[in-house]
């Protein structure tokens, strides 16, 4: 899955801030992101990375709300990896449940289109050179844009099938943990 340009770009500036959404801790992320960009709300937050105009003393706070949701996470024994990895725990679960055979489809064409796509290209740059270099630079752009995508599509794909998971105990701990911390209690 591709991830937009404003939060590649919080996650080079702040990862473990940018870890944290999809999770159940993205308000405390967002409020760790508010409190440095001085914006209200997930969509004054894109704007601000967006517009590309950052101050340093922006980045810079930034970095010190990333280092200081590292240490309350640290403080709170979060580990966001394995909460990240919990979803994907939820979405197999959920696959064995319904048994809806739409995402393994999705995923099979995903895949295949990607290798297919692949094998023709690099056959034709073998077998078809000078054919390949009368392929239009728009045309090579576009090819290119298609790849990318079924590449990552079939990452994820294959990260969804084949990937680690944790316990749903260490999920569970790690929400009732979170929940506590966002409630004050």
């Amino acid at each position: 899955m591709s991830t937009p340009n404003w939060l590649a770009t919080l996650e080079k500036l702040a990862p473990t801030v940018a870890s944290a959404f999809g999770t159940p801790l993205a308000g405390m992320a967002v409020s760790a992101l508010e409190s440095a960009l001085g914006a209200t709300g997930v969509d004054a937050i894109q704007q601000k990375i967006e517009s590309g105009q950052l101050t340093g003393d922006q980045v810079v706070a930034m970095k010190k709300a990333d280092q200081d949701f590292a240490a309350r996470m640290k403080e709170l024994d979060i580990d966001l990896t394995k909460l990240q990895l919990a979803d994907v725990a939820d979405a197999r679960a959920r696959e064995v449940a319904v048994k809806d055979s739409t995402p393994r489809e999705l995923a099979f064409m995903m895949i295949s289109g990607f290798f297919v796509i692949s094998v023709v290209i690099l056959g034709g740059l073998i077998f078809l050179p000078d054919n390949m270099t009368k392929i239009p630079g728009p045309a090579w752009a576009l090819i290119g844009s298609i790849l990318t995508y079924l590449f990552e599509e079939s990452g994820g794909a294959t990260s969804y099938y084949f990937g680690t998971t944790q316990g749903s105990s260490d999920k569970n701990s790690t929400i009732t943990k979170a929940l506590t911390a966002i409630s004050g209690k």
